[in-house]
């Protein structure tokens, strides 16, 4: 388990630093040792999201790329093709993300800072919060609770939004106000 997990790691930082013939080495070496562990590890740290690594998607499609090479459980495949496919929008998805970082005002974050911090308050009426996102009559509330995200969901979006936009704005931990 620590080598498939060390694997991983490094493998993140050979992405990361565009190290493309390493990332491949220690991409087959991770299937090659174990790889529904390794797999697994892959998706637990996240070592193949295209925004991890600002949407630079081209070492990841020669990963991507090389399980059509070898044999793999069908998992494996399911799971790679998932990534291919959204590899193959990156551009548009890193497009948009730029729009929507341009389009929020800086003072609506704080209401989403109390709204996911609050999810995670363990006695506290999730009501107030509910209403701030989403519709509170009949068959709007219907299709809400089946379309719902999770609080855990939630506050990875939030925390994403919030580490892009910190490239726009410095963040003074001093002066809360200025956030």
């Amino acid at each position: 388990m620590k080598i498939i997990k060390q694997i991983a790691q490094n493998l993140k930082q050979a992405i990361s630093d565009r190290e493309q013939k390493l990332a491949l080495d220690l991409f087959r070496a991770g299937l090659q040792q174990s790889e529904a562990e390794f797999v697994g590890q892959l998706r637990k740290i996240g070592v193949l999201r295209c925004s991890t690594y600002d949407f630079q998607s081209q070492i990841l499609n020669s990963l991507i790329n090389e399980t059509g090479k070898i044999n793999i459980s069908q998992n494996s495949q399911v799971y790679f093709e998932s990534i291919k496919s959204l590899l193959s929008i990156s551009r548009n998805i890193q497009t948009l993300f730029n729009v929507l970082l341009k389009e929020v005002d800086y003072l609506e974050i704080k209401s989403y800072l109390v709204a996911v911090d609050s999810l995670f308050w363990p006695l506290y009426d999730h009501q107030a919060v509910d209403s701030l996102f989403w519709p509170l009559d009949g068959l709007q509330q219907d299709h809400a609770n089946r379309y719902s995200v999770c609080k855990e969901e939630l506050a990875s979006a939030f925390s994403l939004y919030l580490y892009h936009s910190h490239d726009k704005k410095v963040i003074d931990n001093n002066t809360p106000d200025s956030f």
